[in-house]
């Protein structure tokens, strides 16, 4: 995976001190990357029953399940590209993508 993952903030830092947390909707719609994630979240809400059927806990669980898919995809797909991926990154992605996919069911 890119040496970037170790060096994730928690938002962005303002003028004045002041930290905008990002969304999702802040992804930028035109990058495969993002279509990705978007498709991705809508397919898990309709297989959950849609968006009126979920608490606020399971869309934050739908948050993160579909960000983490991304990221594990991304190190696959980097690996094959022949690129160095962290083993023990991609481990722990993919056990708190199992964890919240059973989460969900």
């Amino acid at each position: 995976m890119s040496a970037d993952i170790g060096t994730i903030g928690v938002g962005s830092q303002k003028e004045g001190g002041k930290v905008r947390l990002l969304t999702l909707d802040d992804l930028d719609g035109y990058t495969l990357a993002a279509e990705h994630v978007r498709d991705t979240h809508a397919e898990v809400i309709g297989d959950l029953g849609g968006e009126d059927q979920l608490s606020t806990l399971e869309h934050g669980a739908v948050n993160n399940v579909t960000l983490t898919l991304a990221m594990v995809h991304d190190a696959g797909v980097r690996w094959l590209h022949g690129e160095t991926v962290d083993r023990g990154t991609v481990a722990t992605l993919v056990k708190a993508f199992n964890r919240t996919a059973a989460i969900l069911g």
